[in-house]
């Protein structure tokens, strides 16, 4: 089922992982993984710190 739901990924694209607080990024990296995609790295700051710095891009809202 993993395999089907990253049909869609390359294996020549390189995924970094995050999430909120950085704990549930770690099931996405097994999913993938099992899938087997294997360029797979957390960023482990994720969220909390990206957002942390003032220069760093946040788009807040609707995009078009």
């Amino acid at each position: 089922m993993l395999v089907e739901h990253f049909r869609s990924v390359q294996q020549k694209d390189a995924f970094i992982v995050y999430c909120g607080p950085g704990v549930s990024a770690n099931a996405h990296i097994i999913a993938l993984k099992q899938a087997g995609i294997e360029n797979v790295k957390l960023y482990p700051g994720s969220w909390s710190d990206w957002a942390s710095y003032d220069h760093n891009a946040i788009s807040k809202g609707e995009t078009s």
